[in-house]
């Protein structure tokens, strides 16, 4: 796990609002010049404002982050905007999404309650993020989320990644001091088609819990299909075989 120094600096406003990036390398000034626009916007804004996160004066093990590097994105707004060509980076720690404005090299909150849904690129892969109001899920906080969708049909399989800080231990007489570390935690949950959202563990008699309509199709299917639930992709494919039977 990555080490680092504990006090974050992260600068940040609450408004994103202005196109942003072309995708064609031939329009390289054109996209700086919107970049530049987009920036000017921001700061314009009257509900802008530069903030900073200061975590301890301890070290800090890992960092509040899904994926420590910035990635290529796209952001989906409620106004139908569209923005493409994005540095991204997910807090998942405070549930903030990052933009780094590759021209100043300064980071930026963006207001998520104007984003609808954002877009992560790893490697070749997309990751679609979502957000739902995640309440009366034990250990879960109540609050708007946003979620990874790993599977759209009549139900829904998604996925809230979050990280927790804990604390260590101060230094004693006879006991030296611990530092502070970031913990991943991931859970998995099933928004049925009547709106119930519920929380699943990774084995057969919790999905039957979900579907007990589907308890004979299901079992029928791991018999002959003995799948690994721990395994992601493979609670898809249960999703998907649930969804065509």
């Amino acid at each position: 796990m990555l080490k680092i120094k504990s006090t974050f600096i992260l600068v940040g406003v609450f408004f994103l609002v202005p196109e942003l990036f072309g995708q064609d390398a031939t329009e390289n000034s054109e996209q700086t010049a919107k970049n530049t626009e987009f920036i000017q916007l921001l700061n314009q804004k009257n509900d802008g404002f530069l903030w900073s996160f200061d975590l301890s004066s301890k070290e800090v093990i890992g960092t509040p982050f899904l994926y420590d590097d910035w990635k290529d994105g796209i952001i989906f707004m409620y106004d139908k905007k569209e923005f493409i060509g994005l540095k991204l980076k997910f807090d998942i720690y405070n549930n903030e999404l990052l933009y780094l404005n590759t021209n100043d090299h300064k980071t930026y909150s963006i207001n998520k309650n104007a984003i609808q849904k954002f877009i992560i690129k790893d490697g070749s892969v997309e990751e679609i993020y979502t957000k739902y109001f995640l309440k009366g899920i034990s250990g879960i906080s109540p609050e708007m989320n946003f979620v990874k969708l790993l599977f759209a049909g009549d139900s829904k399989l998604i996925k809230l990644s979050k990280k927790n800080l804990v604390k260590g231990k101060e230094v004693q007489a006879y006991s030296s001091s611990s530092n502070d570390k970031f913990v991943y935690q991931e859970f998995y949950l099933i928004l049925k088609k009547n709106g119930e959202l519920i929380k699943i563990k990774q084995n057969k008699n919790s999905i039957i819990k979900v579907f007990p309509e589907k308890e004979s199709e299901i079992n029928t299917f791991l018999k002959k299909n003995p799948l690994d639930l721990k395994i992601e992709e493979n609670l898809i494919k249960i999703l998907e075989f649930i969804e065509q039977h």
